[in-house]
């Protein structure tokens, strides 16, 4: 694939990469910066570090780790690297009634712990009581605003450069 766009006169290859053990229970809740930042010796993150912090930089892996994820991992060893993190890759909203008719997930049910998401705007949280829900696959909890009957998905992926 890069020699098929390095032939089409692409200067640049940039793909978004969606990390597939982001989905797991203990990283779910973890930061996207800070889980692309495992290394293969990190699997194991002490719960009080899964939260996000406020301005939380992505980390570069050092030369020579691995990354703990495996596709992230497969596009380093084919000599890209790593850009940055999107916040935004794509955003899904739907009502209660919906969420729980394509994930098969009770919305009424907040998740155990919150998501403290730094890059989360998407709705002033002073006029509604909102809570997060886990959803299957998902690589964050779904925020839900029970008073608008909105739940609101917000996915990031991982930018990486190959040439």
């Amino acid at each position: 694939m890069k020699e098929h766009a390095r032939q089409s006169g692409f200067v640049a290859m940039v793909v978004p990469v969606r990390p597939p053990l982001k989905q797991l229970p203990e990283f779910v809740w973890l930061d996207m910066n800070r889980y692309c930042s495992l290394v293969k010796e990190e699997k194991k993150v002490p719960i009080e570090e899964t939260r996000s912090r406020p301005g939380e930089e992505l980390v570069p892996i050092p030369k020579g780790a691995k990354a703990f994820d495996s596709w992230i991992q497969k596009h380093l060893s084919l000599g890209a690297r790593i850009v940055g993190v999107c916040h935004e890759s794509y955003k899904v909203k739907g009502t209660r009634s919906e969420w729980e008719n394509w994930t098969g997930v009770n919305f009424s049910v907040p998740s155990t712990r919150p998501y403290m998401h730094a890059h989360d705007d998407e709705m002033n949280d002073a006029d509604d009581d909102p809570y997060e829900v886990v959803v299957p696959g998902g690589l964050v909890p779904v925020k839900f605003y029970p008073a608008r009957d909105l739940g609101v998905y917000i996915e990031p992926n991982l930018w990486m450069r190959h040439f």
